[in-house]
């Protein structure tokens, strides 16, 4: 290939997307919240994430 570009997913070579359903396409704190919990259970973080 002589020209062109790597976006989205033709770019990802190796690693992990952790998406959080939302309504719309406006900032979801919930949704970001639950990510945060996964990401928090998975890899054993402390964090207080309360509130």
């Amino acid at each position: 290939m002589d020209s062109g570009s790597i976006t989205g997913m033709n770019g990802l070579i190796i690693g992990i997307c952790l998406s959080g359903e939302t309504s719309r396409y406006d900032v979801d704190a919930k949704a970001s919240k639950s990510i945060l919990e996964a990401l928090v259970s998975i890899f054993h973080i402390n964090m207080d994430i309360s509130s």
